[in-house]
């Protein structure tokens, strides 16, 4: 997860505005979220070139619907090797 690497436009997959839980201070926070073949990072605004985290795609264990955790629809959890990370979409 600390890997932090530099995103090609061409290999964006998706890319757009998700909620996400904070690490230390749990707050959710809306996230420009990326998507790579490698790589989900998300970032504080549009056009940032600092991810403010990424997840290896090949240390994600599951991704799984969140509701019941966060009450919210159209939320999940996605879990890496050492961190579970909580999106709204």
């Amino acid at each position: 997860m600390s890997e932090r690497p530099v995103i090609d436009q061409g290999d964006i997959i998706m890319e757009g505005v998700l909620v996400k839980q904070s690490k230390h201070l749990m707050r959710w926070r809306n996230r420009w979220v990326v998507l790579t073949p490698e790589f989900l990072c998300s970032f504080k605004s549009q056009g940032d070139t600092t991810p403010t985290e990424c997840v290896h795609l090949k240390e994600c264990q599951c991704i799984k619907g969140a509701e019941q955790i966060t009450g919210k629809e159209n939320s999940f959890t996605l879990m890496s090797l050492d961190r579970a990370f909580l999106f709204i979409a």
